[in-house]
């Protein structure tokens, strides 16, 4: 088309494959910036809604996350990776999407990673 500009779009299908939606405490779209990512929250707030990058920040203060070393391990590989393809073809915009699970009541909470990028859902890695 005349006076148009192509642009080439990436997409991803939903990758967070948990077992029990029940045991979801949070969902972040995590971007890196804290400008407009934030979401209006009220005590009706479902725990699945999609939060922003500024509602990580606030619940972390509240409430820590843990990360076990294989899953802090994985992250940093991954998204290594991620920014390295990202840069070989000039993209700049990046978004996560992390899933906060409950893995047992007397435990931390956990980001779910590696079942979000594996699909993998057993509890082994984490009891």
């Amino acid at each position: 088309m005349a006076g148009h500009t192509p642009v080439h779009l990436m997409m991803m299908a939903h990758t967070l494959k948990i077992k029990s939606h029940d045991r979801v405490d949070r969902i972040f779209d995590l971007k890196g910036s804290t400008v407009k990512r934030e979401v209006k929250l009220s005590k009706n707030t479902l725990r699945t809604k999609t939060l922003k990058d500024v509602d990580f920040l606030k619940l972390r203060k509240r409430e820590p996350i843990s990360l076990i070393d294989i899953d802090r391990t994985f992250l940093i590989r991954q998204l290594q990776k991620d920014t390295e393809f990202l840069r070989s073809v000039n993209i700049m915009d990046y978004s996560l999407l992390l899933a906060v699970e409950r893995i047992d009541s007397s435990s931390n909470k956990v980001l779910n990673i590696l079942n979000s990028f594996t699909g993998d859902t057993s509890s082994s890695r984490h009891g």
